[in-house]
Formats: C-alpha cells, sequence, structure tokens
C-alpha cells in the first residue's frame, strides 16, 4: 500500500529513520514491514500481509467483534508510536477536507439546509482553532483495509 499525504512545510531533518522507529513501534510482530519511506514526501510503503479484507467476509458475530477488536488495538498502537504534538498544518488539512466533504453532501442532497450550516460552521471552528495536538494515523482507516 502507498499512502501519501500533504507536504510538512519544515525541512526533513532525520524524518527517514524516525518514520521508520514508528513503524516499528507501531506494528505487531506478524505484521507489515516497512520497505522503503520518503519522510519529505510523506510516503511509506509496506509488505502486505496476509488474510482477507474484512468486508466481504462471512463471520459469526463474536469473531466479527475479535477481529475489530485486533484491528482496534493495532490502530492504537499507531496512535501512540509518537508522542502528541502541536500541528497547525494537519488541522488546516482536515478543515479543508471537511469542507469538501459537506460539498459534497451537499450537493448530493444529503443534508438538509440546517445540517450543512451547522456542519460549515463546525468546520470552521476547527480552521480557527488554531494548532491541536495530532499523533501518527492510519489515513485509510476502513474494512478493506
Amino acid at each position: 500500500m502507498v499512502r501519501q499525504t500533504a507536504p510538512r512545510p519544515r525541512p526533513a531533518r532525520r524524518r527517514g529513520p524516525r518514520l521508520a522507529r514508528l513503524v516499528a513501534r507501531a506494528r505487531p510482530r506478524a505484521g507489515a514491514r516497512l520497505i522503503g519511506a520518503d519522510a519529505e514526501a510523506r510516503v511509506m510503503v509496506v509488505s502486505a500481509v496476509t488474510g482477507a479484507p474484512v468486508r466481504g467476509l462471512t463471520l459469526d458475530p463474536a469473531t466479527e467483534r475479535e477481529v475489530y477488536r485486533q484491528a482496534g488495538e493495532l490502530l492504537r498502537r499507531l496512535h501512540q508510536a509518537a508522542p502528541a504534538r502541536p500541528d497547525q498544518r494537519r488541522v488546516a488539512d482536515l478543515a479543508a477536507r471537511g469542507r469538501l466533504w459537506v460539498h459534497r453532501a451537499a450537493s448530493l442532497h444529503l443534508l438538509s439546509p440546517g445540517e450543512v450550516d451547522l456542519l460549515r460552521g463546525l468546520v470552521d471552528e476547527l480552521a480557527d482553532a488554531g494548532p491541536q495536538p495530532v499523533t501518527p494515523t492510519h489515513g485509510d482507516y476502513q474494512p478493506r483495509n
């Protein structure tokens, strides 16, 4: 899987090794291996893992709960792989993405005018909130991944 995010405004200094350490701390013993990373481009390439995507599997309720519990555990490890740090750029990126989602939902008439106004106001509050603590994230966390 290749994941690319917006470039950071600060210059890269020894972030390649730091990124590799974060991945090593976040992954389980039998998980994906870091194949390569470019800290400046904010891209990581990891090996595939065995198994099947959860989406499309027929699981009994207990097994499905266990699968999601394990996925949540892996996500928790990723979030805790580095201490939270203030980041205004990430907040701005999330606000821009939120504006796009609200616009798309509104254009498809999925939201009432009141809901659109409420969500736009909340996205504007986020954009004006200043730097907020951020941690490493997956960026595409869903059953197919």
